[in-house]
């Protein structure tokens, strides 16, 4: 680690960091569709293959591995960090909507963390209502989220790319161009 760590730009690192989390929401998609059918015995099964829905799982991701850069960076390489991402997600390349529905995401963690409620349930709740879940139970008269569908959701949003700018903070020296 330390003095010898190998050298990596900020703007190729988010980059990467969007490659690789995108590409990890779309493969692990099918398979998270899958199983909460099997465990919740509801059938949500049209998600499996909705580009749309495995869009969105996306950028909930990013969005939720992005939250932390200010703990693992100075302050102004991690505003530069997130900037990166935005103008990447911004590209031609991305869904035409990649950057408002990242930032709709980032803005809820950010949001529930002014608010001192609980930033990954915020973002999760809503990926949920994105996804037009209506997995839902009752109580005293009202309807509300399935709990297990949540912790799930939650479960596999942190799985997606978890980790990946601690071991880039890590390994490499990241530096501004």
């Amino acid at each position: 680690m330390g003095l010898f760590r190998k050298k990596f730009s900020e703007r190729l690192a988010a980059q990467a960091f969007v490659q690789d989390v995108i590409r990890g929401a779309e493969e692990s998609w099918p398979a998270i569709v899958d199983a909460y059918s099997r465990v919740l015995g509801s059938d949500i099964s049209r998600l499996r293959t909705d580009h749309n829905a495995s869009f969105e799982f996306g950028m909930a991701c990013l969005a939720v591995q992005a939250a932390p850069l200010p703990n693992l960076f100075p302050t102004k390489q991690a505003r530069r960090l997130v900037d990166h991402i935005l103008a990447i997600l911004s590209l031609r390349e991305y869904h035409g909507d990649a950057l408002q529905t990242f930032q709709t995401y980032f803005d809820a963690w950010h949001d529930a963390v002014r608010r001192a409620d609980t930033p990954l349930t915020a973002v999760v709740s809503l990926l949920y209502d994105r996804l037009h879940l209506d997995v839902m139970i009752e109580s005293r008269g009202k309807k509300h989220r399935h709990p297990v569908t949540l912790l799930a959701l939650e479960d596999s949003v942190l799985r997606c790319g978890g980790g990946w700018w601690k071991h880039t903070s890590q390994e490499y020296r990241l530096f501004k161009l």
